[in-house]
């Protein structure tokens, strides 16, 4: 590609969400650092690592965005099935961490395969759903999209990552009834939900993700156990106030006795060092964010970029809305990453890929 058609396409992309996105990530970077500093970890180890997903997630964004997206729609089945052998080699070879086996160790970082994995089953699912356009209503498209969903949920299921799962199976629910499938299939994608929720209840989980939705349902059953990091949680936010304490100098984030700070409860610890004047800015971005994804796949004038833009931003949405509501009391603890937020070099450099492709399809759907 020439150098003046790269920068013709950049001048295409919508910025906006351009800045929507790096207000975020530069929110999120600001609360990292002094969330180190005042822990007393002066190496950074964290906030390095995120800068460098952050450099390599832009680059990945930029060429994303450059990329006519029709060659994702190409290639999605064959990204489709990278994303589930390396879900598979990760059973066999990967490492455990707060008891999901979902990491590959490379030296100093780490790679989670099912944050791509996100990216490469929305692509899967845009372009069964363009292959099947006029059919959306037979019972060969529920099940197709079941198959594409639900081979990669079953490994994530072995990985014991059962936020991960519900993120799948919330995307496939939305993508269906964008596709206005009829009422009777609807009930039973919701009744295979339920059985598969019980199912894996009594087979699955472990016994701490078991108190981590009792806790939820019974937040009073053990304040000071299991129930802990919600306590801490719920303080935190409390103690923020309207102005904040100061980004990282929260007594529940610099003293430490609020858990997993920089990835599950991150949120607690902006809204304590930034007050609801700061978290209610954050939710505003990410609005932002949400809206300009909703624009992109209202414009996009072919199938596939209408439902891989829609996938994505239900990944999105609902991973947000899970992260927000789960600091809250809202939702049980689920692990899920916050985007563009949380502590976690695979999720953010995944995130930007997404960003990519709704760039690119914002910039191509002139093309079409």
């Amino acid at each position: 590609m020439k150098l003046r058609a790269f920068f013709g396409k950049l001048k295409k992309m919508d910025f906006v969400l351009l800045t929507a996105t790096f207000l975020i990530t530069l929110f999120s970077l600001i609360n990292i650092y002094t969330l180190e500093i005042n822990t007393g970890n002066g190496e950074l180890f964290n906030f390095k690592k995120q800068v460098i997903a952050l450099a390599i997630g832009a680059a990945c964004m930029v060429f994303f965005a450059v990329i006519d997206y029709r060659w994702y729609r190409d290639g999605a089945y064959l990204a489709y099935a990278v994303g589930l052998i390396l879900l598979a080699l990760v059973l066999a070879y990967g490492n455990t961490i707060r008891g999901t086996t979902g990491w590959f160790k490379i030296g100093a970082f780490s790679l989670q395969p099912v944050e791509f994995a996100k990216v490469f089953t929305v692509l899967a699912l845009g372009r069964f759903i363009a292959e099947m356009r006029g059919k959306t209503r037979s019972a060969l498209f529920v099940i197709g999209t079941a198959v594409i969903t639900f081979a990669p949920v079953f490994l994530i299921i072995l990985q014991k990552d059962f936020g991960s799962t519900i993120l799948f199976f919330g995307t496939w629910a939305t993508l269906l009834f964008l596709a206005k499938i009829p009422k009777s299939h609807a009930l039973i994608v919701y009744g295979l939900f339920i059985a598969v929720s019980i199912f894996g209840w009594h087979n699955f989980l472990a016994v701490y993700q078991k108190n981590r939705i009792l806790n939820f349902i019974d937040p009073t059953r053990d304040p000071l156990g299991t129930g802990y990091n919600v306590t801490q949680s719920l303080i935190a936010i409390g103690s923020g106030r309207i102005l904040g304490r100061g980004l990282g100098l929260g007594s529940q984030s610099s003293l430490n006795f609020l858990p997993e700070q920089q990835t599950d409860f991150i949120f607690a610890t902006i809204a304590e060092g930034t007050g609801i004047i700061g978290a209610t800015l954050l939710i505003l971005f990410l609005l932002i964010l949400f809206l300009r994804f909703l624009r992109i796949s209202k414009k996009a004038k072919e199938v596939f970029g209408i439902f891989a833009a829609a996938g994505i931003a239900a990944m999105f949405f609902i991973q947000t809305a899970i992260s927000i509501f789960m600091n809250l009391g809202l939702a049980p603890v689920t692990g899920l990453p916050f985007p563009l937020v949380s502590v976690g070099g695979s999720s953010l450099v995944a995130s930007f890929i997404m960003i990519g492709i709704m760039q690119s399809i914002a910039i191509h759907r002139s093309e079409e």
